[in-house]
This record gives structure tokens, C-alpha cells and sequence, in this order.
């Protein structure tokens, strides 16, 4: 299958372009969200992916996110293999000596879908998939039976273990 696939069960929780111009989707998170002066939290945004085996997701801050909340994507940039069928999870650092809060449906990250080249393929060998967003709590439930991989829904980190 060549489709990019993004599963959620709440049609709010549907990434979305703001400008036709736009390289990212928006990402909202799925619950209220509080973070402590100088600590790491992580919350979940709600969604799973299906990639083709050439396609990676990119997770960035939103560029308002430093200036204008004080808090940063804590590991710059979240990658999300093609092989990863787990619920997308962002992790931020709140770098202020305050606490702060952020309400459900909040846009705090985007997320890029991008190729990688292995080294044996040759530049443009393989099509622009196309994009698929489904939006049903039963598929959503079972992604990873439905879309299965070796990997599964192993969570961050979850490639180091062996």
C-alpha cells in the first residue's frame, strides 16, 4: 500500500493546514495538558499512522511554541518510523519557573511527512503517496492489528530493547 494513513476517533483531533503553503500539519493534544516550572511532561495527541516502508513523520514545535509559551519540543524533533503503529506521544520541556497549563485541542506541535532514501534506492524511484485520514474509534482501537508490523505499537524508546 503506498497511502500515508492518520487514524483518530475524535474529528477534532484530525491534524489540519492552516495556508495552502503550509509544509506541516497541526497537531492538537487530546486532554488538558499542565507542565512544571523546568520539567519534562509528555501527552498524547490521539492519532496512529500507517507509512510506507520509504516515508518517515517528522514532529516539530510550532514556531510560536518557545517565544510565546516558553516550553520546546523535548527532544527537538520526535521521528516517527514507518514501522510505528502506537498512539503519537510529544514530549515537551517547560524551560520557565512556572507552571503552565494548556487546554485540550491545544496546537502545540506539527508533523511532516518526508521521504529517507536507502542507500541501494535511487533519487525519485519511488511515488508521492497519497493521504488517507480516517476518523473511527474501531479502527483506531485495533490499528495495529489492522496495519500490522514487526514493531507494532512499541513506545518511544521501544527500539532499544531487544
Amino acid at each position: 500500500m503506498n497511502n500515508i494513513i492518520i487514524c483518530t476517533y475524535d474529528q477534532k483531533l484530525v491534524p489540519n493546514k492552516k495556508t495552502e503553503g503550509s509544509v506541516c500539519w497541526d497537531l492538537k493534544i487530546a486532554s488538558d495538558f499542565s507542565i512544571g516550572a523546568w520539567e519534562c511532561n509528555k501527552v498524547g495527541v490521539w492519532i496512529k499512522t500507517y507509512l510506507p516502508l520509504w516515508r518517515q513523520a517528522k514532529t516539530y514545535a510550532r514556531s510560536g511554541l518557545p517565544g510565546k509559551m516558553w516550553l520546546m519540543v523535548a527532544n527537538h524533533i520526535g521521528i516517527f518510523d514507518a514501522d510505528y503503529r502506537g498512539e503519537y506521544i510529544m514530549q515537551f520541556y517547560n524551560f520557565t519557573k512556572e507552571n503552565s497549563s494548556f487546554e485540550k485541542y491545544s496546537r502545540l506541535t506539527q508533523m511532516e511527512f518526508s521521504p529517507y532514501y536507502i542507500w541501494s534506492w535511487k533519487f525519485g524511484q519511488h511515488e508521492i503517496p497519497t493521504l488517507e485520514i480516517i476518523v473511527n474509534k474501531e479502527i483506531y482501537d485495533n490499528f495495529a492489528e489492522l496495519y500490522p508490523t514487526q514493531r507494532g505499537e512499541g513506545w518511544l524508546g521501544s527500539t532499544w530493547i531487544s
